[in-house]
Order: structure tokens, then C-alpha cells, then sequence
């Protein structure tokens, strides 16, 4: 019996592995003591970001708006801090292939809270800022590597 009769039956088979995998882009994965976090974002909203690319000029949202954002919504999650400081912010690449360069980026931002003047480093934060100001919540699978 020919392994070519299957194929069809085969292909059908790893479509839903195949479109499930296209279906969103990793950004980045970071493991914990307690949890793994893995911002991941569906294909089709980034998609519908603006395209940019390093040797376009200045990105569509700038540092300071995407720090902004940020912060508004750490603030609203976590009332009890009423101020952030940023320990650093890279701008990198969502997408692109050795055929395609990338043409979709989002800013990585840590912070910290501070209270009376003092940075909680334990509690820092990661805000991932896609380039048409939306925010990508991290998903948590508990059990961490560390």
C-alpha cells in the first residue's frame, strides 16, 4: 500500500496543527520561579498594525507615547503605585523571514514601582506596546523554571 493514496488524508490531518501555528506570532517567552509569561499575539492584529521599518525614519509611535500607555495601565491594575520607573525599553521585531524583512515591531518596556522614593525590583513589570498603541497582555502558564 502506497503512502501517496494518504496524503490527502495526511494533509488534512496537520491542517489544523499548520493554521493553529500561523494563527499568532511569539513576541517573547520569560520564565519565573512561579510562572512562565508569553506574550503572543494573533496574526491577524498585527497585521493591522503599521508597517515600519528601521530605515523608514522615526517609528509611528513614539518612546514617550508607548511609555504613556504603559504606565496608564499599570496605574489602573495596580492603584496601590502611583508611580513607575522605567529600567528599559528596546524596540523589536514581531515578524519577518530571511525571504521578508520584518515590517511589524513593538516596544518591550520594564518597569518598576516606586514607593517613597524606593524602586520595588521584585515587582517589575513587562509592557509590550504594538505600534498602533495597543498593549499585548501577557498569557501565565503556572510552574515556572527556576
Amino acid at each position: 500500500m502506497s503512502i501517496l493514496k494518504h496524503l490527502p488524508f495526511l494533509a488534512l490531518l496537520m491542517l489544523p496543527f499548520g493554521v493553529h501555528a500561523a494563527d499568532s506570532v511569539t513576541l517573547f517567552s520569560e520564565s519565573g520561579a512561579k510562572a512562565t509569561y508569553t506574550w503572543a499575539v494573533p496574526l491577524a492584529r498585527l497585521q493591522h498594525t503599521p508597517a515600519w521599518t528601521p530605515f523608514a525614519g522615526a517609528p509611528p509611535l513614539s518612546i514617550s507615547k508607548a511609555v504613556a500607555m504603559a504606565t496608564r495601565q499599570l496605574k489602573a491594575d495596580n492603584p496601590q503605585f502611583k508611580r513607575y520607573d522605567v529600567l528599559s525599553i528596546s524596540l523589536a521585531a514581531a515578524s519577518g523571514t530571511s525571504d521578508k524583512p520584518a515590517d511589524r515591531w513593538y516596544y518591550r518596556i520594564d518597569l518598576v514601582p516606586v514607593i517613597d522614593g524606593n524602586r520595588l525590583y521584585r515587582l517589575r513589570y513587562v509592557a509590550v506596546v504594538l505600534l498602533d498603541g495597543t498593549l499585548v497582555e501577557p498569557q501565565v502558564k503556572e510552574g515556572g523554571t527556576r
